[in-house]
């Protein structure tokens, strides 16, 4: 599968402790990252639940299709420069600000670019339909539709951002207010909401924080560059030797995470999708809440990279405390959980169980992901992703079933199908790592 080289910080671990204040802010950041996206996902949630009783089914999957297609777009054109930013900003100095907006520039025209090209594949109508309500092609959708994608990478660009700038729990700020006020524009609209409505839910607030944050972040870089003194910048054979895998490897996790429901909502029908894609956000919350915490460990890599071993064991540790708990509770809670969405979505509650005991295998998979990030491994980064991220969508691919088929049985396949793949690439990683452990030890005590 992949091979994560780190035997001589695994072997030098005793003797390269972690400073007690490099794991005290990486603990900081990773629950300021991880509460940032585990609050935004819990009013996400509810905003979804309050759709579910205003609209019909059919009505949701539709919402829920031009939102899971904006957020496959913005992961694309985000080209991992949220990751970048946390290695380079530590070291930045006075060209932090400068670093920030060219980041920022960047996305947003990946951003546009992106989001133009995904209007003209087949399939794009029902985006147009829920921008619009119409499946013709017209200016105003593609508008709606770009500004929801450059909007939301813009935005995820600037957490990352307040993480390198030492500002990491203004991200946690930024993420309740956009919820937040999503949540505030689906109540105040009530039995008039429409999937149009829906839509406009996501895109208003993210525009207005995008605006304001664009404005802010650049003073707080300055005022960062000011104090670091000195700055140390990556070269281009730098930045594109971790940028060019490290892309590859997120394009392939976004695309699990969002194209996974529009190829169930696209073969099975927009209320299987609907069903579906209540469960698979479950599933995805808790896994960016997972990444976002493994995340940070590339900041506090870059400030001590003797200590990154240390750091890596002392973040698998507390990632394991924090989730397996709290996905054995979403096991026990699956169907009260999903009946708050309506009858019609408790049918995915056995595939969300599923789900849940493939993720708990899927952690292992995350922290392996974030420890080659961390110490620059990107080609391993980029390998582990692709493989275990295709092996699930040519599964879904594959699952047999037609539309109108009694959802159940079709959603058990999916399930079933991820948590395959998910113990398969867990138990890999183990073994490769144990591996390369054994190989440390066995060179520094030869025999």
């Amino acid at each position: 599968m992949t091979e994560v080289h780190v035997e001589a910080a695994h072997a030098d671990r005793g003797r390269h402790r972690a400073r007690p204040s490099a794991e005290r802010r990486l603990l900081g950041d990773g629950l300021a990252l991880s509460t940032s996206a585990g609050v935004s996902a819990v009013i996400g949630m509810v905003s979804w639940v309050i759709a579910a009783r205003l609209m019909s089914q059919a009505e949701v999957g539709e919402a829920a299709a031009f939102v899971s297609a904006f957020l496959l777009v913005a992961g694309f054109a985000q080209v991992n420069l949220g990751a970048a930013l946390l290695r380079w900003l530590p070291r930045a100095g006075p060209a932090s600000a400068t670093l920030v907006l060219r980041c920022t520039a960047a996305v947003v025209l990946t951003g546009t670019v992106g989001a133009t090209v995904y209007l003209v594949l087949p399939g794009s109508g029902l985006i147009f339909l829920a921008g619009t309500g119409s499946t013709a092609p017209s200016v105003a959708g593609w508008l709606m539709f770009t500004a929801a994608t450059v909007a939301w990478v813009v935005v995820q660009i600037q957490d990352f951002a307040l993480v390198g700038l030492g500002r990491a729990w203004w991200a946690t700020v930024r993420n309740v207010v956009v919820a937040g006020s999503r949540l505030a524009i689906l109540l105040a609209l009530g039995s008039a909401l429409t999937t149009q409505g829906t839509v406009w839910s996501w895109l208003a607030p993210l525009l207005a924080c995008a605006a304001v944050l664009t404005a802010v972040i650049p003073r707080l870089g300055s005022r960062h560059g000011a104090l670091a003194g000195t700055s140390s910048l990556p070269d281009r054979r730098e930045v594109l030797r971790f940028l060019g895998p490290t892309y590859v490897g997120t394009m392939a996790t976004t695309l699990l995470f969002n194209q996974v429901p529009l190829v169930v909502t696209a073969r099975f029908g927009t209320e299987t999708g609907a069903a579906f894609f209540i469960a698979w956000q479950a599933v995805t919350v808790v896994e960016v809440v997972a990444i976002y915490f493994v995340t940070a460990l590339s900041g506090e890599v870059a400030r001590a990279p003797e200590a990154a071993a240390e750091l890596a064991h002392s973040t698998r540790r507390r990632m394991l405390l924090l989730f397996l708990p709290a996905l054995g509770l979403g096991v026990l809670l699956a169907a009260p959980a999903l009946s708050i969405f309506g009858p019609g979505y408790v049918a995915s509650a056995p595939a969300l169980r599923v789900l849940l005991v493939g993720l708990a295998f899927r952690l292992v998979v995350v922290h392996a992901l974030g420890v080659r990030q961390a110490v620059g491994q990107a080609v391993r980064f980029a390998r582990l992703h692709i493989i275990t991220a295709g092996l699930v969508l040519v599964a879904v691919l594959m699952v047999p079933g037609y539309a109108g088929e009694e959802p159940t049985g079709v959603l058990m396949s999916v399930a079933y199908a991820y948590l395959t793949v998910q113990c398969v690439a867990a138990l890999a990683v183990l073994y490769v790592d144990s591996s390369a452990r054994r190989r440390a030890r066995s060179t520094s005590f030869p025999r």
